[in-house]
């Protein structure tokens, strides 16, 4: 009998990437080197300790930023689109806030045999004045989508 001990199953949807929230910076540009572990879409999302992501901004009242996402590998656009609202997780029993918001997902990036490292740019076209200074309980994250 072969018996294997592990502390735990990897968290498949943990950040390959965390920044700070950085949406309130007209103009400003950031890249990320990120390398899929997973055949899986790689998302962009918003992760939140705080109260900073109500529930509202799903429907009624969407962020007004404009924010481009682009993909790259070997320096070829691969896809670009802007970010917007597409799926959240609520805080546990807290159903007027999110803990964590999908805002788009690279889903025509094609692995071809394996998972290949790309770069995610993202540049911030326009602001949201909800959101004009900095938001500490709020963290950018790329990471594996949960959405199917």
């Amino acid at each position: 009998m072969l018996i294997i001990a592990c502390s735990s199953e990897p968290d498949k949807y943990a950040p390959m990437v965390e920044d700070d929230f950085f949406f309130y910076i007209l103009g400003e540009v950031r890249e990320y080197q990120v390398s899929p572990k997973f055949y899986s879409a790689t998302e962009v999302a918003l992760l939140s300790s705080g109260t900073d992501l109500p529930q509202y901004l799903m429907r009624k009242d969407p962020p007004r930023w404009k924010i481009k996402a682009q993909a790259y590998r070997s320096g070829k656009l691969i896809q670009e689109f802007y970010l917007k609202p597409e799926a959240g997780w609520y805080k546990g029993k807290d159903m007027s806030h999110f803990k964590s918001l999908s805002l788009g997902s690279f889903s025509e990036v094609d692995f071809e045999i394996f998972p290949q490292p790309m770069t995610i740019r993202l540049t911030v076209e326009e602001i949201d004045d909800r959101y004009a200074t900095a938001r500490p309980t709020i963290r950018l994250a790329i990471r594996t989508s949960p959405i199917p």
